[in-house]
């Protein structure tokens, strides 16, 4: 009787044993299943913010260019608050092409195609 129950309690052990084993590999293979997904999820992020990083290179660029002409536009756009009001809009046009001109010649940064309205305002050409 005494070896029976020490083969039964063996075998109860041995089961136990398993079962645990199993279950860890369950474990295991659950988490597997998830880092691999993590993984695929991570991949994705990754090739977005590269994309991402392409343009902000690019809006990098533009805002540096765009600082450089920053002082001529905004020295304009103070002449034509100051200036438009009497004029009419062939003249004002006129003038302005005038002073660009000037502003080049005095080696004063200005945009090539200088607006009011553009250098009063912001437009998101990314949206």
């Amino acid at each position: 009787q005494a070896q029976l129950k020490a083969v039964v309690d063996n075998v109860a052990a041995l089961e136990k044993q398993l079962q645990d084993a199993m279950d860890e590999q369950q474990q295991l293979k659950d988490d597997m299943e998830l880092s691999e997904k993590r993984l695929v999820r991570a991949g994705k992020l990754t090739s977005a913010l590269g994309d991402e990083a392409v343009r902000w290179d690019e809006t990098s660029k533009k805002i540096g260019e765009d600082m450089v002409l920053l002082i001529g536009d905004v020295f304009l756009g103070a002449a034509c608050v100051s200036y438009y009001g009497a004029f009419t809009g062939t003249y004002r046009n006129e003038i302005v092409d005038h002073w660009v001109e000037e502003a080049k010649e005095r080696k004063i940064p200005v945009s090539e195609s200088f607006s009011l309205q553009s250098t009063l305002s912001f437009s998101n050409h990314n949206a």
